[in-house]
C-alpha cells in the first residue's frame, strides 16, 4: 500500500497532506455555501475556494495513482542510413524501488515484446536510490525476458552510479555501485556499454551501437566510446543524459538516444515542466525528437519511473518505438526541435 511502503519518501507525506487538506477545504466550502448566509461576493469567494480545492484534490490523486500507471507507446520515424527499416524500442529511467517494482517491470517487458522490436536500447537509471537490496534486483529481474532480433543494449545513468541532486545539493553514494549493477544487467542477457561500442550486423547492413557512461559520474569518455567506430557505418549513440550533444564529438553519431529528463515529470499544457530540468540544455529539450542538422537526430524519452514526488502529470510513462528510414537529405540548424510531431497512443 502507498502509505505503508517501507521505502516511502517524505514526498508521500506531502502528497497525503495535500489530499487531506484540499478535500477538507472543499467540504468546508460546501458547508459554508449550505449555511444560507447571503452575499454575492462571499458566495463567489467560497465557491472559488471550493472549486480550486477540488481541482487540487483530483489533480493530485490523478497524478499520484493514475497517470504513473498509464504506460504509453509513442511511435515515430527517425532518419538512419540503413537498407531496411529497423524497429528500435527505447526505454529509460526505470527507477525500480519504492514506486516501481517487479510487477511494473513485467508489464513493461510484456508491452515491449508485443512490439516485436529489432533491438532494444535502455538509456540508464535502472534504480532509484542507494538501497541495493534483494528487492531491487528482483524488480530488475523481469528484464531478462526482453526479446528482440539483435539484442538489448544499455548504458548506466547517474542514479546507477549513486549520484543525484537533492534539496541539499549533489548527493554521492559512499561507493560507486555501478559495476555491481552493470554485472547484474549482463546476467540478464543485456549488453551494457561503458564508454564502448559494438558493431551489429543487420541483414546486409552494419550499425554501430555506442554507449557512453553517465556525465554526472565523472567517468564519461566520448572519445573512447567512439574510437572503435568504422567510418561510414551508421552510429547510434546511447547516453543517459542528453547534454552529450554539447560535446562536439557527438557529431560523429547519426542518432543519439537518451532519457534523464522524465519529460519534466510534472508539467502543465502550454507551460511545460514546472521544475527545472536536470540538464544544461534546458526546457527546450525536455522530451521528443530533435533535428540537430547534418542528418543528426536526438531522441529524449520521458522514461518509465518517477523520482521525488511519486507523481506524473501530463507526462505519462513512455516506451518509444522508433522506426528508421533513409534520411531525406535535410540540413536543419543545431537544436531545431521537432518533438511535437510525434504521435502518441496507448496500445
Amino acid at each position: 500500500m502507498f502509505f505503508l511502503s517501507p521505502h516511502a519518501y517524505p514526498w508521500d507525506i506531502a502528497i497525503a497532506m495535500i489530499l487531506a487538506g484540499s478535500f477538507s477545504l472543499a467540504i468546508a466550502a460546501d458547508a459554508a455555501l449550505r449555511s444560507g448566509k447571503k452575499g454575492t461576493l462571499r458566495r463567489f469567494t467560497v465557491s472559488l475556494i471550493g472549486l480550486l480545492s477540488l481541482s487540487a484534490f483530483f489533480l493530485t490523486a490523478y497524478g499520484t495513482f493514475v497517470e504513473p500507471k498509464l504506460l504509453t507507446v509513442t511511435q515515430a520515424s527517425v532518419p538512419l542510413r540503413t537498407d531496411r527499416p529497423l524497429r528500435i524500442v527505447l526505454l529509460a529511467d526505470l527507477h525500480v524501488g519504492a514506486y516501481v517494482q517487479a510487477s511494473d517491470t513485467e508489464r513493461v517487458v510484456r508491452r515491449v515484446n508485443g512490439l516485436f522490436p529489432d533491438m532494444i536500447l535502455i538509456a540508464g537509471d535502472f534504480v532509484a536510490s542507494d538501497n541495493l537490496d534483494a528487492r531491487t534486483f528482483s524488480s530488475l529481474s523481469p528484464l531478462k525476458d526482453l526479446r528482440s532480433s539483435y539484442g538489448t543494449f544499455a548504458v548506466l545513468g547517474n542514479h546507477d552510479h549513486g549520484v543525484y541532486r537533492t534539496f541539499f545539493g549533489v548527493h554521492r553514494a559512499p561507493e560507486d555501485r555501478s559495476e555491481t549493477i552493470a554485472e547484474f544487467l549482463r546476467s540478464l542477457n543485456m549488453t551494457v556499454l561503458v564508454n564502448a561500442s559494438e558493431n551489429v550486423t543487420v541483414g546486409t547492413d552494419a550499425v554501430t551501437i555506442a554507449g557512453v557512461d553517465d556525465a554526472w559520474s565523472g567517468k564519461a569518455d566520448l572519445l573512447r566510446t567512439l574510437q572503435g567506430r568504422t567510418a561510414g557505418v551508421p552510429t547510434i549513440l546511447l547516453s543517459h543524459n542528453p547534454d552529450v550533444i554539447l560535446d562536439p564529438l557527438s557529431g560523429e553519431a547519426d542518432l543519439i538516444v537518451s532519457g534523464h529528463t522524465h519529460g519534466g515529470q510534472i508539467r502543465l499544457p502550454w507551460i511545460g515542466p514546472l521544475a527545472a530540468l536536470p540538464t544544461r540544455l534546458g526546457p527546450a529539450f525536455d522530451q521528443g525528437i530533435f533535428s540537430l542538422g547534418r542528418e543528426r537526430t536526438l531522441v529524449i524519452t520521458r522514461g518509465i519511473g518517477e523520482l521525488g514526488p511519486r507523481a506524473r502529470l501530463f507526462a505519462p510513462p513512455q516506451i518509444m518505438l522508433l522506426t528508421t528510414e533513409p534520411p531525406p537529405g535535410f540540413a536543419s540548424p543545431f537544436g531545431t526541435a521537432t518533438g511535437g510531431t510525434m504521435s502518441s497512443r496507448q496500445l
